[in-house]
């Protein structure tokens, strides 16, 4: 066991500190965008929101980058009515499909996607909102086509509480968590597998970001059960948030 957890925290390190050629810069506000970081936005009602970013090849050599796109909760009012995520990049325009762009940006050490001949060479991350305004989280990575292990990537949270930090993968503390059933109706248990003991809190956001349920909780080491009660919750969606030593992972949970 202690072989195995040196492995995951040595491989965790390399992954952590694994540098990228790229760097990132909001156009909308003209700051740098981090890597990891979460950039919150707002919608309107039927109306598309862009956020546009810059990115430049800070490597020795010429690369070429193409993006990936993660639809990680996309705001659901109806069968017919929910957000869209849709990007462009390379040249072209994408709705829903494909999330990963069929052409790639190649660019020479030192050189910005916007310096590029032609429209949509940076990337355009669109979210086209349904006929209400509710919680979406859409994450982006741009990877060397080349080189696997150099990628950067960010997260944007649309209409949410800046509380709200999505991390759905490469998270030490926590080596699983769900809740089930999933939909629920009244009861549910939580169930997380944890490295060691902590304490932590379960966050429950509704559609619109606002916290509906909150639960202190004490994990032991290893595989961990928690009753948990949604009577008081009405139908829909929800986001459940729980915090651990290196962020919060989020998980969706339909409420029926």
């Amino acid at each position: 066991m202690k072989k195995y957890l040196f492995v995951l925290i040595a491989a965790f390190s390399l992954k952590a500190n694994a540098q990228s050629s790229l760097s990132l810069t909001n156009k909308n506000t003209s700051l740098s965008i981090a890597p990891n970081a979460t950039v919150f936005m707002t919608t309107r009602t039927f109306s598309i929101t862009d956020l546009t970013v810059d990115f430049k090849n800070n490597g020795a050599t010429k690369n070429a980058y193409k993006v990936r796109r993660y639809d990680i909760l996309l705001n659901k009012t109806g069968t017919a009515d929910s957000a869209i995520a849709h990007f462009c990049f390379g040249g072209q325009c994408f709705m829903s499909s494909p999330s990963i762009s069929p052409d790639a940006d190649t660019l020479i050490p030192g050189k910005s996607a916007s310096q590029l001949a032609g429209p949509n060479m940076m990337l355009d991350a669109d979210l086209d909102e349904g006929g209400f305004v509710g919680l979406s989280i859409v994450k982006y990575t741009l990877f060397n086509t080349i080189l696997s292990s150099d990628t950067v990537q960010f997260t944007i949270v649309y209409n949410g509480s800046k509380t709200i930090t999505a991390i759905p993968e490469s998270n030490l503390s926590l080596s699983s968590f769900e809740i089930f059933p999933n939909p629920v109706k009244d009861n549910a248990v939580l169930k997380v597998s944890s490295i060691h003991a902590f304490e932590t809190t379960l966050l429950v956001y509704n559609a619109l970001g606002a916290v509906v349920y909150e639960k202190e909780i004490s994990l032991n080491e290893g595989k961990n059960k928690i009753e948990l009660n949604f009577e008081n919750l009405n139908s829909g969606i929800y986001f459940a948030s729980l915090k651990s030593e290196n962020g919060n992972i989020i998980k969706k949970i339909i409420v029926q």
